[in-house]
């Protein structure tokens, strides 16, 4: 029971909630017997709000609430990507909310991390969901609750919950990786179509396109790696340097590739009196100074690839990227760290390539590498990128 100078003789009542915090009620009495009356009264009601308020905190759908506010403090310093973060906010959303609802998952702190999200995949598979699908909502999960246990809300490890398996032949062929032959057919079909260009903006789309098709297939990039890069991020040279941002697929990593595409993008622009500072990206519309949209660069793919009958996605020039040094003869560890994969991600997805490497390495530096350096695509020796590996 206290008074303060401030409302004068009215008595107050304080609570003791915790180190250093307490919690005060205002009587509105200034006579201290119906004070000390009303006291236990209040008492209760301060324990049942804080009651509700540690349920609420510790709520499982209140704590993927903390975990999302806590990727949007991560766009806003520029360590992850917007789109990202609106993926996982719709899984969570759409699917992992939902499925802990029905499972009464409620309080966090009674979750068995080693059976209540085993039926998880059985669950969205059941609603028609594909396994990809599935298994990226899984990482969602396991990343959530990983943050749950660093914030100190749980003292266990992330749930165990199998990952569906992906028919990875079905996956190959979605996105083929291109053979060199092709891509000598891709190189003279952009020539063409930089020579045919009527003079204006298509003039600069379509070579910028042209590098942009030649810097993704030297350097592995996935589409969405060459749309965030910007003239910062990059150092332009005989040997160039990407620095991939960190809010990408595989996060930050340094890419080192030999072409002359990068350079002679830099010159084109430079000649259209682009202003070009840190800030402005690779792929910039001449006109609005931002990146040119996704469907800019697939209208160009798309009618590329039927002109020349060719099954191949803007995907496959990763893949061309990385199936070219394994066949090459560069080690699986190093294609592995410049690619920004795990070498279990290598080893499932470009199984063909590896086992050409180990059968026919001789040919294949021998003649491979001779049509691909007549394409463009320089790909150094194992020597190369095992010296950059030790820097």
């Amino acid at each position: 029971m206290l008074r303060t100078q401030r409302y004068g003789d009215t008595w107050f009542i304080r609570v003791f909630i915790e180190r250093g915090k307490y919690r005060m009620r205002n009587t509105e009495t200034t006579s201290l017997e119906d004070a000390q009356e009303m006291a236990f009264t209040i008492w209760q009601s301060i324990t049942r709000e804080i009651e509700q308020e540690e349920t609420f905190k510790l709520c499982t759908t209140r704590l993927f609430h903390f975990f999302m506010e806590s990727q949007n403090c991560l766009v806003e310093m520029k360590q992850i990507s917007p789109n990202t973060v609106s993926t996982k906010f719709s899984q969570i959303k759409s699917a992992i909310i939902p499925f802990i609802q029905e499972m009464g998952l409620k309080d966090p702190k009674r979750i068995n991390a080693n059976k209540d999200f085993r039926s998880y995949p059985t669950w969205r598979l059941g609603q028609g969901k594909d396994q990809t699908t599935v298994n990226n909502e899984i990482i969602t999960i396991k990343e959530a609750f990983r943050w749950f246990r660093r914030e100190e809300y749980i003292d266990y490890d992330p749930p165990y919950i199998e990952s569906c398996t992906v028919d990875q032949r079905k996956r190959d062929e979605s996105n083929p990786p291109i053979v060199v032959d092709d891509f000598i057919r891709i190189k003279e079909w952009l020539d063409k179509y930089v020579k045919d260009a009527p003079k204006g903006r298509q003039t600069y789309m379509r070579q910028m396109f042209r590098c942009y098709v030649h810097i993704c297939v030297g350097a592995a990039l996935r589409p969405h790696e060459w749309r965030s890069l910007t003239w910062g991020m990059v150092k332009a040279g005989n040997e160039n340097e990407l620095n991939i941002p960190p809010w990408t697929k595989t996060g930050r990593r340094l890419v080192i590739f030999k072409s002359d595409k990068l350079t002679e993008l830099k010159e084109i622009q430079s000649k259209l009196n682009i202003r070009m500072n840190k800030d402005t990206p690779l792929g910039v519309d001449p006109n609005t100074g931002r990146g040119f949209s996704d469907t800019t660069y697939t209208v160009h793919w798309k009618k590329m690839m039927e002109e020349l009958d060719m099954p191949y996605t803007e995907y496959s020039m990763r893949s061309a990227g990385i199936c070219s040094r394994l066949e090459a003869g560069v080690s699986i560890f190093t294609v592995a760290r410049w690619a920004g994969n795990s070498v279990r991600v290598i080893e499932q997805s470009y199984t063909a390539s590896i086992t050409r490497s180990q059968r026919m390495r001789r040919q294949v530096l021998m003649d491979e590498g001779k049509k691909w350096k007549s394409a463009g695509i320089l790909l150094g020796n194992s020597e190369d990128y095992v010296i950059r590996e030790l820097d």
